[in-house]
């Protein structure tokens, strides 16, 4: 979210006419207005996709790819972090932060993977069924999509 500062600065009106002013302010929303006006289904999946979607997460996540190809196993490569760390911030805020990151990695783990099966399982079959009730009970031409595997 970013200040462009148009409401202090307004719209500069190039028409030479004299009931037009030369510049011509714009009303805009702060961003308390904004996440105000959202509507409740944003309200509440913003945080979510922010838990699944993050930017560490996936740098974490390629980062883990990286050691793991260079040899290292999952313990030893967070063993291997809490170390490097360490040198920054110090033996147990590095432990603390590792116990956060690994909890927090877990719980979007194991949170997806409810959500795969109670979400995106369900309408796939749904979809499943409803493509089979088409064709063998009311005879309808079915399209047939290319498989995934």
């Amino acid at each position: 979210f970013f200040d462009l500062q148009i409401r202090q600065i307004g719209f500069y009106n190039a028409n030479k006419q004299k009931d037009m002013p030369a510049v011509v302010s714009v009303d805009t929303l702060s961003k308390s207005e904004v996440n105000k006006q959202r509507p409740l289904l944003l309200k509440i999946l913003l945080p979510l996709s922010k838990l699944f979607f993050s930017e560490k997460a996936n740098r974490r996540k390629s980062a883990m790819k990286l050691l793991r190809k260079r040899g290292l196993s999952r313990t030893k490569a967070i063993l291997w972090g809490i170390k490097t760390r360490a040198a920054k911030m110090g033996f147990v805020p590095s432990l603390f932060k590792a116990a956060a990151i690994i909890g927090i990695d877990s719980f979007r783990t194991a949170l997806g993977a409810v959500l795969k099966v109670c979400l995106f399982y369900p309408f796939v079959y749904l979809g499943k069924f409803v493509k089979f009730i088409k064709k063998n009970v009311f005879g309808m031409k079915v399209k047939e999509r290319p498989s995934m595997t």
